[in-house]
């Protein structure tokens, strides 16, 4: 986040406490906040248990069921997401989806390659699964809203200045 320009307590907080409609608080690992007061929420999601096995077993089978496991804790992550009422928190103007985060690489990409499925229930429930690699140009597009928005408050504040000037000429 810091190297795209945008600033903790500006742009963005982390693991910020937060209380939904039914009192429960809740820690969300990022809120970006956007132009025109939204919020975009990031939850760092990845089971480094099965992830570890599935690449340092070298036996077939072995390496099988640790992608299991690892597909399968994805499916419980955004079964927990979908479920996180991120959505009833106070002080945030959420979007309507999460980005769920897998900051693990080669994870992300096996995800895509094997659980094209889970990707897709994952977008139904409103969750954009990323990896580092498009986490970037996710928050570059956020970055270029906050850009269009300020140029638009600064021509908005010039035609302001303009209007005037010609009402009330010196």
């Amino acid at each position: 986040l810091d190297s795209i320009g945008f600033r903790e307590g500006e742009e963005y907080e982390i693991q910020k406490a937060y209380t939904d409609s039914e009192g429960k608080l809740q820690k969300p690992d990022v809120v970006v906040h956007m132009p025109g007061k939204r919020d975009v929420i990031i939850d760092s999601k990845v089971s480094l248990v099965a992830w570890d096995e599935y690449v340092n077993t070298t036996d077939e089978t072995a390496k099988s069921i640790a992608l299991k496991k690892h597909i399968e804790s994805i499916k419980k992550f955004i079964r927990d997401l979908n479920t996180d009422s991120y959505s009833k928190l106070y002080d945030i103007e959420s979007v309507d989806s999460i980005i769920m985060f897998m900051p693990v690489e080669p994870a992300y990409h096996v995800l895509a390659k094997e659980g094209k499925s889970i990707v897709e229930e994952a977008l139904q429930k409103k969750i954009a699964i990323v990896g580092p690699s498009t986490l970037y140009y996710c928050l570059k597009i956020v970055e270029h809203m906050w850009s269009v928005d300020q140029q638009n408050k600064n021509a908005k504040n010039k035609m302001t200045k303009i209007n005037l000037g010609n009402v009330f000429p010196k």
